[in-house]
């Protein structure tokens, strides 16, 4: 074991300086999603970090890989260890040593060689123009209203480009001029493998793009508006445009009385799933409440986990792109969903809804029959 006190101070930064607060109190191994399936470690990391270690255990460096950075660790932690950016900082170690998951390393080429994580061509780009071609505006020199970043997998994803096209149908239906850019990967997985030079190579790509634009922003993702709004201006990359995440131009739009929503012939109960992005990283917890508490003759009820507090579906981190083996974390998720008697489970990011679909296939549910995004929710109820 080799002490580095460059190593130390490096992830010292990486954490703003709060990596020397931890004094081993293991409620970060107690929360962390990971523990439920196998043994975190997070402590051990922890520790390592503070050593200036760096990590050969197979095992230690199988969990810094394996971490989906969801935050309930800090959440949870009484000295608010900011833990998700040391492990990030150890992956960035890694990454330098070219000790990286081979998935990553798989995702990053696609990245770099066909401009998206998923390795897709021109062909599903021209498709989904095509699918979409009844929400793109005929050429006119009117300025949209709002302009829409669509994540990089609703080329190919039917999850992803039903929820695109719910809030573009949405907005159109209330009489708002519309732009959607074509599918675009936001960087979030170049962030999370630690490839950081990569990373401010294509945020100046990203920001080319959003800079040209003279409208407000919607973002889709969860993902994509951390990225935009905290990691890129931290980057010193910023842009004038207003970015704003559906949720909160959906609550706007309602309190401002330009969403008008009918009820059900039947009475639908709803839970809500809190995204890790959104709601531990950005706040953004209850514009989603305020949008579902205003839809006619719908219940609403909390999971046992909810806000800040939610469970991780599984899909952040990178761990999108890799296959979970054993129990998957959006199991867990479902079962307390279930546990709340509600029909209907909705959320506001396209991974949550991808890996909760799946999960359903297999997975025996006593009340929950439908997972939705929360904007196909409000189309389907608008008046």
């Amino acid at each position: 074991m080799r002490i580095s006190y460059e190593i130390r101070d490096r992830l010292m930064r990486k954490s703003s300086n709060t990596l020397g607060l931890c004094f081993q109190c293991g409620s970060c191994t107690a929360t962390c999603p990971l523990s439920v399936t196998s043994s975190a470690y997070i402590r051990k990391i922890i520790k390592y970090a503070q050593y200036g270690v760096i990590p050969e255990d197979e095992k230690i460096i199988e969990i810094l890989w394996r971490c989906t950075t969801c935050g309930m660790c800090v959440s949870s932690c009484p000295r608010g260890v900011d833990i998700p950016s040391i492990i990030r900082g150890f992956r960035e170690i890694l990454s330098e040593r070219r000790t990286q998951d081979h998935r990553i390393t798989e995702t990053l080429w696609r990245l770099y060689e066909a401009g998206n994580p998923w390795g897709y061509g021109s062909g599903e780009i021209k498709k989904f123009r095509l699918n979409m071609k009844d929400l793109f505006e005929e050429k006119t020199s009117q300025k949209p209203d709002y302009i829409i970043y669509s994540c990089c997998s609703t080329a190919i994803d039917p999850v992803s480009q039903k929820m695109t096209r719910s809030i573009a149908t949405l907005l159109k239906r209330l009489g708002f001029n519309i732009k959607i850019l074509d599918p675009m990967c936001c960087g979030d997985v170049i962030y999370e493998a630690g490839e950081i030079a990569f990373l401010e190579e294509y945020a100046q790509k990203i920001f080319d793009i959003i800079n040209r634009l003279d409208s407000t922003l919607i973002t889709v993702s969860p993902h994509t508006h951390y990225m935009l709004k905290r990691v890129y201006p931290e980057l010193g990359v910023k842009t004038n445009v207003e970015i704003i995440h559906y949720t909160q131009i959906l609550k706007e739009l309602i309190d401002k009385n330009k969403i008008k929503l009918r009820s059900s012939d039947r009475e639908t109960v709803v839970t809500y799933h809190d995204p890790c992005y959104l709601a531990r990283y950005l706040n953004i917890v209850e514009e989603p409440r305020s949008v579902i508490e205003n839809i006619p003759g719908v219940k609403f009820v909390e999971m046992e986990h909810s806000r800040e507090n939610t469970l991780c579906c599984g899909a952040g981190g990178g761990r999108i792109f890799s296959e979970e083996t054993g129990v998957r974390l959006a199991r867990y998720r479902l079962k307390e969903a279930d546990d709340t008697g509600a029909n209907m489970m909705t959320t506001a990011c396209q991974f949550c809804v991808r890996m909760f679909v799946d999960e359903m296939k297999i997975f025996s549910s006593k009340y929950i029959n439908n997972i939705t995004d929360l904007s196909e929710l409000i189309l389907s109820r608008l008046e």
